[in-house]
């Protein structure tokens, strides 16, 4: 009869684990949906009008938000998770399943065990990601933008285009970015308004400065005086003339080339031994050796944070909250940015020499797991 009763409290609990497995399974992806298109709205948003502006098509449009989704699911996924056992884990409190569970003699073990399997298999892909595909989908988007600006930056004949407070226009342009007849409009300069015309010019983009290049020829630069006294102004005329400005801020600071997100994590450990012997460095834009290190922890350390949050998530998911769902919302949130405020803080401690980014870097971690095993061992210790 013992036995009996024993098979069937396993089988129970098998059962009721599957249960559980399956609603974190389903809200997780919820959340993971709802969490990616947030993020990936509000990157497109910044960079969508000025990336229109040279020349955006459609078939860069589906590779930069595809690439972009790459970018943003490690960083997803984490809240996703916790979004997704906060939910489970109050919903069977509100509905009285995990009181009833505690009573047939299911301990925090019957939440841990499928909860912990599901994190832990999230953090391995979100490691994957950041490990492995994050750093080449940034150059994927920036290899897109070079494309777009190197096409001459969408300057369609005979229409006026608006990059960076300038007005472009040309009369004629072919596909290896030969001009003619070459109209611009500067409004940039504190100093005052310019006017540039050519005959003819070349177009092209230099992606080491990230500078957008008018290479032009027989032409006069006009200097138009406040009042539109138009025979007060000055003029020069020039034979050749290179005229550039910078395009880094349709880039992105996060998308310029040689940046460490941008590096794998071999070449993040040569970048910091080439910096550390004083060795040429080229194009390197960042030279400070600590940013390195502070990428290459980062990578490890954020994605164990979707383990640390499933653990938590059932810690607190066993306290009597009223709210139901809604409290697990809130919590998703307080928890979500609170981790990601200390992340922050942990690198700011790291760029500042405070301490060491193999120590900064994990302290998040540290004081989120250590709050979760606290939790769980005291709701062990009290519970009937």
């Amino acid at each position: 009869m013992a036995r009996e009763i024993r098979y069937i409290r396993m089988r129970l609990s098998r059962i009721l684990m599957y249960q559980i497995a399956l609603e974190v399974s389903t809200y997780t992806v919820l959340g993971f949906t709802a969490a990616t298109a947030i993020l990936l709205g509000q990157n497109m948003v910044r960079r969508l009008d000025a990336l229109t502006a040279i020349g955006l098509t459609n078939d860069d449009l589906h590779t930069i938000i595809s690439a972009l989704v790459l970018t943003l699911a490690p960083y997803a996924l984490p809240i996703a998770l916790l979004f997704g056992c906060l939910l489970t884990m109050r919903r069977m409190g509100s509905d009285g399943e995990t009181l009833v569970m505690q009573a047939s003699g299911m301990g925090v073990g019957s939440f841990l065990l499928p909860i912990t399997v599901i994190g832990l298999l999230t953090s391995l892909v979100s490691g994957y990601l950041m490990i492995s595909v994050e750093h080449n989908a940034r150059l994927q988007i920036l290899d897109v933008i070079k494309q777009i600006a190197m096409r001459g930056g969408r300057l369609e004949p005979g229409q006026i285009r608006g990059i960076n407070y300038r007005q472009i226009y040309v009369e004629e342009r072919n596909r290896l970015g030969e001009l003619k007849g070459v109209m611009i409009i500067d409004h940039s300069r504190r100093s005052g308004l310019i006017e540039i015309f050519a005959e003819y010019g070349r177009v092209f983009f230099d992606d080491s400065t990230h500078f957008l290049h008018f290479e032009l020829k027989n032409g006069d630069i006009h200097f138009p005086k406040a009042g539109g006294r138009h025979d007060m102004d000055s003029r020069l005329s020039f034979d050749d003339f290179d005229y550039s400005f910078d395009i880094s801020e349709i880039i992105g600071r996060d998308f310029s080339a040689t940046r460490p997100r941008q590096m794998s994590l071999s070449q993040l450990t040569d970048f910091q031994e080439r910096i550390q012997a004083g060795k040429d460095l080229g194009d390197l834009h960042e030279r400070d050796p600590i940013e390195y290190s502070i990428e290459r922890q980062r990578r490890f350390a954020f994605s164990t944070a979707s383990l640390i949050f499933a653990v938590l998530s059932v810690a607190l998911g066993r306290y009597s909250i009223r709210g139901g769902r809604a409290s697990g919302i809130a919590l998703c949130i307080a928890i979500a940015g609170g981790y990601y405020l200390a992340f922050m803080l942990s690198v700011s401690l790291a760029q500042n020499r405070i301490l060491p980014p193999s120590i900064s870097l994990w302290l998040p971690n540290i004081v989120y797991a250590g709050l979760a095993l606290s939790l769980i061992f005291k709701n062990e210790k009290s519970a009937p």
